[in-house]
């Protein structure tokens, strides 16, 4: 999978607009396909009923724009 954690932490402050959520995990993947394949996994899969008994979660996946 190759997955890294780049960031986890608490929202301190809005300064534009508003965030419904407080907490934020950033992992970057290899590739698009590699961020797919992890989700799609049957582990993962597994573990989602868990996930949603414990907390609500929002997961996005963006694409790095390179200028």
């Amino acid at each position: 999978m190759g997955a890294e954690l780049i960031f986890r932490g608490h929202q301190v402050a809005a300064f534009a607009g508003e965030s419904p959520h407080m907490d934020v995990v950033v992992i970057r993947f290899p590739s698009v396909a590699a961020a797919h394949g992890w989700f799609a996994s049957p582990a993962y899969q597994a573990l989602i009923p868990l996930r949603e008994q414990a907390a609500e979660v929002l997961l996005l996946n963006y694409e790095s724009v390179q200028q």
